[in-house]
């Protein structure tokens, strides 16, 4: 169900997390969010962090694919200004979908179910051998 929710929207608003990973899957543009304290991480997190993204998509891609709404914002304006500029236009969502394709593409093997049960079947016969 949530796969095809995800296939079927225009656009996701995400929490930070491997699921940017399930909807960058499904080349859905999404906005990313994860609102933490701003003194947490400044006194922690930014010494911790090394990267200059923090959504999966970004960091595979190194450029910002999709905005990121992270560690802390202090306004949902920015967040709902993105989400209806792209509500509105059509190729621009397009332009994000084909830049997601091609990101995760690289990184999806076809057959994993068939490959491991392949592998579990060898398995299987060489311990029956024994």
């Amino acid at each position: 169900a949530r796969a095809e929710a995800i296939k079927a929207a225009d656009l996701v608003l995400v929490a930070s997390g491997t699921v940017t990973l399930e909807v960058a899957y499904w080349a859905t543009p999404m906005i990313v969010m994860y609102n933490s304290n701003r003194w947490t991480y400044n006194l922690i997190g930014r010494w911790l962090i090394r990267t200059p993204w923090l959504s999966i998509p970004n960091i595979v891609a190194q450029r910002e694919l999709v905005p990121e709404y992270m560690p802390y914002y202090t306004s949902t304006a920015p967040i709902a200004a993105q989400a209806i500029d792209w509500l509105s236009n059509p190729l621009a969502r397009q332009r994000i979908r084909d830049d997601l394709r091609r990101t995760i593409e690289p990184l999806v093997k076809t057959g994993a179910a068939a490959n491991a049960a392949a592998e579990l079947h060898a398995l299987l016969n060489e311990k029956s051998r024994r």
